[in-house]
């Protein structure tokens, strides 16, 4: 199925968050803060709000971001 160009506007935006070590989340483990990897992340817009939205180890993570460019 052919993507929109927003949606690869999008997924170029993931890809340069990832590129800038941004698509990571906070999770407490042992009484610390750990910084991990999101898994299968995707952008969301919500009300002019931007958030990446991922998973690890089944919970979800979220993350405020700039909006992309153009979309």
């Amino acid at each position: 199925m052919p993507q929109s160009s927003a949606e690869k506007r999008k997924q170029a935006y993931l890809h340069q968050l990832k590129n800038s070590n941004q698509l990571v989340g906070h999770v407490f483990e042992d009484g610390q803060v750990k910084k991990v990897p999101m898994q299968n992340p995707h952008l969301v817009e919500d009300d002019g709000s931007w958030r990446v939205e991922g998973e690890y180890q089944g919970h979800m993570l979220s993350r405020f971001v700039k909006p992309p460019q153009n979309c």
